[in-house]
């Protein structure tokens, strides 16, 4: 396969600055949460409150023990990922995630808390799930590595994008769109919805608005993928223009109200972890099925209206709180 130019890929410089601009966001994010979540106002307080505390075990440690153990790109990790993060398989959460519904336990863990908000931890949030996404590598992916990630059902955005100038011609388009969506989908799906629109617009400068710029000039000059028309260019185009102001926040809301009806009738525990869960496995789903079956259990029908797509749900939720006991 041809390699393309050095300016052409993507730096390890500007890979490195993301992951900095990340792990800045997502520490404050985190900061600010325990601060709320203990009543206190300062670091400062937090610190006093730390010293009189003694160390103690996180729930997810167990979790984390094991995604450390998991050889990279294995199945067992992929599926860790989606555990630990609904919605987003590519990222690995904070364990401070599984706490946050305790107050009491928030505060006998503090000190473990601090301790992962640190580079083993915040800089995963967003980093790309096999050894093949780091930049010093993708020079060396080759032909069928790159058709096996295409091919993969739910490759992480930040994979996407770190090969996406190694990808010639189909491959490209393809990689490019899963990227799109995954990012927009990782935005929506976790629990750093205050940082949502900054983040997003972070990453559309940085790769999308590039890639918007190549498919407008292919529109003109069928370089890409000869194959195609300009219908399909156009198509495809849509994929990168910047998300109106409120898209994110309104498009969670749209999940979040579906999620709540699942507590209205007691099928989901009211709390945030079981609400994402169902929002990410809802997502996958055909969501008019499922709508129906809620509609139907709603007026009091005991007979499933989902063609089966609310009990497959439910089964999954019910297989995956036994990783979070």
């Amino acid at each position: 396969m041809r390699m393309p130019n050095l300016e052409q890929r993507m730096s390890l410089t500007q890979f490195r600055a993301l992951k900095r601009e990340i792990k800045l966001l997502a520490t404050r994010y985190w900061l600010g949460l325990i601060l709320t979540r203990l009543g206190l106002n300062s670091l400062n307080q937090l610190s006093d409150l730390i010293k009189r505390r003694e160390m103690g075990n996180c729930s997810a440690s167990f979790l984390y023990k094991k995604w450390n153990e998991s050889p990279v790109g294995s199945m067992a990790k992929i599926q860790l990922l989606d555990n630990l993060v609904p919605g987003s398989s590519g990222c690995l959460l904070n364990p401070l995630w599984s706490l946050l519904n305790n107050p009491e336990q928030c505060v006998k863990n503090i000190d473990s808390f601090l301790c992962s908000l640190d580079s083993r931890v915040t800089c995963k949030i967003f980093e790309p799930n096999t050894d093949l996404a780091h930049p010093c590598r993708t020079q060396h992916v080759n032909a069928s590595q790159l058709r096996q990630i295409a091919n993969f059902v739910t490759p992480d955005a930040f994979t996407c994008l770190l090969l996406l100038s190694l990808a010639p011609g189909n491959n490209k388009m393809l990689l490019e769109r899963f990227a799109h969506q995954h990012f927009v989908q990782l935005t929506t799906f976790t629990p750093f919805s205050f940082i949502q629109a900054k983040l997003y617009d972070c990453v559309y400068e940085l790769f999308f608005s590039k890639a918007k710029r190549q498919i407008k000039e292919g529109l003109h000059s069928f370089t890409i993928r000869k194959d195609l028309d300009s219908s399909e260019y156009i198509r495809i185009f849509h994929f990168f223009t910047p998300v109106p102001t409120g898209y994110l926040k309104a498009l969670s809301e749209y999940y979040w109200d579906v999620a709540q009806d699942m507590v209205s009738l007691g099928l989901i525990n009211d709390d945030p972890f079981n609400k994402m869960l169902f929002s990410n496995l809802y997502s996958n789903s055909d969501q008019g099925w499922v709508k129906a079956g809620i509609a139907g259990l709603k007026h009091g029908h005991s007979e499933d209206h989902s063609n089966g797509w609310l009990p497959k749900i439910l089964r999954s939720i019910k297989y995956l709180q036994r990783l979070q006991s």
